[in-house]
């Protein structure tokens, strides 16, 4: 449980929140991006290993992430039952921090009833959003020695752990500046056709609700003018600490 606590209380303090990300951007489209990818590739694409379909998406959530612009990632595309997992790369966990590789999988191929929800049927901005989740993930590791990494990697399997785990991502997520896309996934997720109640709960359980996340963001109305302040207590992040 100590733990678990750990990996919540740092996706709550790891960034300062008022640090200087990119201007928040209610959406992204692609045909406003694309004459710029060359320049985001000088900017954010160093160290970094991307599939050409996704190279736009990539830059654009990887300009969230500063700490990570000199961060070795390797992007691939595959057939895998999830749609989007990041870890670091099993040969090179024991290596210092600023020597690691990193990987994202990204599925080209699963299990019929997930294929809707591959990254390659996603509308573009929620594809920023869920790469963005992804990236959070990325930074946590990068600021953890080799025996962290590796109780991360076992008690994940552990539900109350994977639960704070994967909120306190989209938490990080948020305070990163990708909170309308994390919301457009959750949205678009939840919203397929033929969704059962019963997944939902579950997506409910382990990832931040559409609800929860515009909760998250009225506590950082410098990020997120658009939407109407939350004054007082933070009751999404209480939330979580008090499921420990």
């Amino acid at each position: 449980m100590n733990a678990l606590k750990a990996i919540i209380l740092f996706a709550l303090t790891a960034i300062p929140l008022q640090a200087a990300f990119p201007q928040v951007t209610r959406t992204y489209r692609a045909e406003q991006y694309r004459d710029s990818v060359d320049s985001l590739q000088e900017l954010y694409g160093r160290n970094k290993v991307m599939p050409a379909e996704f190279r736009l998406q990539i830059l654009l959530a990887l300009s969230h992430y500063p700490e990570l612009k000199d961060t070795r990632i390797e992007f691939s595309v595959g057939s895998a039952f999830i749609p989007l997992t990041s870890r670091p790369a099993l040969w090179s966990v024991s290596r210092s921090k600023e020597k690691r590789v990193y990987k994202v999988v990204i599925s080209d191929n699963s299990l019929e009833e997930i294929d809707p929800i591959l990254l390659e049927n996603q509308p573009f901005n929620a594809q920023v959003g869920v790469i963005g989740h992804e990236l959070a993930h990325t930074a946590y590791y990068s600021r953890k020695g080799l025996l962290p990494v590796m109780s991360t990697a076992m008690r994940y399997l552990i539900s109350g752990y994977r639960s704070g785990f994967e909120k306190g991502a989209d938490l990080l997520t948020i305070d990163h500046g990708l909170g309308w896309q994390l919301l457009d996934y959750a949205r678009f997720i939840r919203s397929r056709p033929g969704i059962t109640d019963k997944s939902i709960r579950w997506m409910d359980q382990y990832y931040m609700s559409p609800d929860e996340i515009r909760s998250a963001m009225k506590i950082l109305p410098d990020l997120y003018p658009d939407l109407q302040p939350c004054h007082g207590t933070n009751p999404v992040r209480v939330n979580y600490l008090e499921l420990l």
